[in-house]
């Protein structure tokens, strides 16, 4: 599971998109609405793929993974992103932004 979202995320990072979370659990072979007990699996992959990139001096990339209702990512993203030391408080649209921003400037000259 965790490498076929992460291949996901650097694609859809590429084309400087965002991906729900919903389609993520499609892809690797969940439906949101009956298996949602596994969906939530789907969190602690992006959650580790964040933490790898991190440590590599990458941007958060599960920035671009978002929820379906809001278009931003839950709060489990902020709350990692504290964890991390790349935010502190304030704005979560704000650093949201500034992030996915960054994820994408980074994955699109890949």
């Amino acid at each position: 599971m965790h490498k076929a979202i992460y291949e996901e995320l650097k694609e859809v990072a590429q084309r400087k998109s965002l991906i729900t979370y919903k389609e993520l659990a499609g892809v690797v072979g969940l439906d949101w609405n009956k298996d949602y007990g596994k969906c939530r699996q789907i969190f602690s992959v992006l959650g580790a793929v964040s933490i790898s990139e991190v440590q590599q001096g990458h941007p958060m990339l599960s920035a671009i993974a978002v929820r379906q209702d809001t278009r931003i990512p839950g709060p489990g993203f902020f709350t990692l992103a504290r964890d991390l030391g790349r935010y502190q408080s304030g704005e979560d649209y704000s650093f949201w932004v500034a992030e996915r921003d960054a994820a994408w400037n980074l994955w699109s000259s890949h």
